[in-house]
């Protein structure tokens, strides 16, 4: 069957291939167009089952129409990889409505950038996304000094880069005053490990100690309960817990915030095996909802990290960049990088109780 083109819609609605053009590729320009035209060309085009060519499209245009999003290897084998596939399924969403594609780069190397570079040099991608940079990432700091399209979802260093960031400090501190309002004062934390440390971990301690200034609370440092990088989570889980158990049953925390999910819920396992009870002789909340909340009984309230919004709002920034350099090609307008903030929800479930109870 043979494809359709813009011809047949044209000859079908009866106006020109450059109104149609104009609506279905959604053009800027000087064009004018009713809504009811619009809508007219847009039924025709559904109804002859239309699709962009987008070979001819990034040929003609001398762009790709293709927004990149870098992932390492390590983080398809982690535990977190549900946060990834909710990254790209935002992002996906977001460049289906505009008529781009989303490719996945993966790479294993410390030089990523000289993979991104290759296809943003041979005009593969108009833009990237980049998760797990950090502030020690040489390599997204070497691709901004190149002066390309990147937007870093949670990246907390000096490179160059249009950012969306999860507001890690008002995540922890809004979890201490939630357990606060159940006259919780002997709150616990318990940090990340491994690949979901870092600069993640750090800012929520520091939403967690600004929150106890701010009700008034004095913080025990025996309170803070990090993982040893040393040994596997489940053995660190276990020391952890051996720990809270060792503390004489008045000064145990009757609350504990988990960083990490992961680590949170093989904390308690491992205190259930020795008799502690949720939410009735310890409450908890973990930070980011991750699938596990809700495999535990009773399920795991917690703040969640809105994942699907963080692609979303990274696709939306990398469109629109791309958008603006191609228009500002021949304009030579120099681009501002943007930092957006994406807030904590609160999620409610089972795991907290009032203190005492």
């Amino acid at each position: 069957m043979r494809r359709t083109v813009l011809k047949d819609i044209a000859d079908k609605v009866g106006c020109s291939i450059a109104v149609v053009s104009y609506v279905v590729n959604n053009s800027a320009g000087n064009i004018s167009c009713s809504p009811e035209l619009r809508e007219h060309i847009l039924s025709v085009a559904e109804e002859l089952e239309y699709t962009q060519h987008y070979a001819s499209r990034a040929l003609k245009k001398q762009r790709s129409y293709n927004i990149g999003i870098y992932i390492p290897e390590y983080t398809v084998f982690d535990a977190a990889f549900n946060r990834e596939r909710e990254i790209i399924s935002g992002a996906e969403s977001v460049c289906d409505k505009s008529s781009y594609e989303l490719v996945v780069i993966m790479d294993d190397n410390d030089s990523p950038d000289i993979k991104c570079n290759l296809k943003f040099n041979s005009h593969r991608i108009d833009g990237l996304i980049a998760l797990h940079a950090n502030n020690n990432s040489g390599w997204i700091e070497r691709l901004a000094a190149s002066d390309k399209n990147i937007v870093a979802v949670n990246y907390y260093g000096s490179a160059g880069v249009d950012v969306v960031n999860f507001d890690q400090v008002e995540a922890s501190r809004l979890a201490v005053l939630e357990l606060a309002k159940f006259s919780h004062r002997r709150i616990g934390c318990i940090g990340s490990p491994g690949n979901m440390s870092g600069e993640d971990s750090a800012l929520r301690l520091e939403g967690f100690k600004k929150a106890f200034t701010e009700i008034g609370l004095h913080i025990d440092p025996s309170m803070i309960f990090m993982p040893d990088g040393n040994l596997d989570l489940h053995q660190s889980a276990a020391n952890i817990a051996s720990r809270i158990m060792a503390m004489p049953p008045e000064q145990r925390p009757t609350a504990i915030i988990g960083f990490s999910e992961t680590s949170l819920l093989l904390v308690l396992n491992e205190l259930v095996l020795n008799g502690i009870r949720m939410p009735e002789d310890i409450s908890m909340i973990g930070i980011d909802d991750s699938p596990l909340c809700q495999f535990f009984s009773p399920e795991l309230s917690c703040v969640k990290q809105p994942f699907r919004k963080l692609g979303m709002f990274a696709a939306e920034r990398a469109i629109k960049i791309a958008e603006e350099r191609f228009e500002n090609r021949l304009r030579k307008k120099e681009h501002e990088h943007t930092a957006r903030i994406v807030e904590p929800e609160l999620v409610l479930r089972d795991s907290i109780a009032a203190a005492g109870k």
